[in-house]
């Protein structure tokens, strides 16, 4: 099979929301915890940019 035009579906905090989870709530937790986490600048930067990617992220398969 190939698929030729995929079709957009939701992103990951779309059905966050669709379950009462508040997607800025998360963040904002998320940045709490790595703020006062003893990481490097370099790594928190990283978490941060990987949480992001999640949540922006479709739940479908993406080209």
């Amino acid at each position: 099979y190939r698929l030729v035009e995929p079709v957009h579906g939701d992103t990951v905090a779309d059905l966050l929301r669709y379950v009462r989870f508040e997607p800025e709530a998360l963040r904002a937790a998320y940045r709490e915890k790595i703020a006062a986490a003893a990481l490097e600048p370099g790594l928190r930067t990283a978490w941060l940019a990987e949480l992001e990617a999640g949540l922006d992220g479709y739940t479908y398969l993406e080209p």
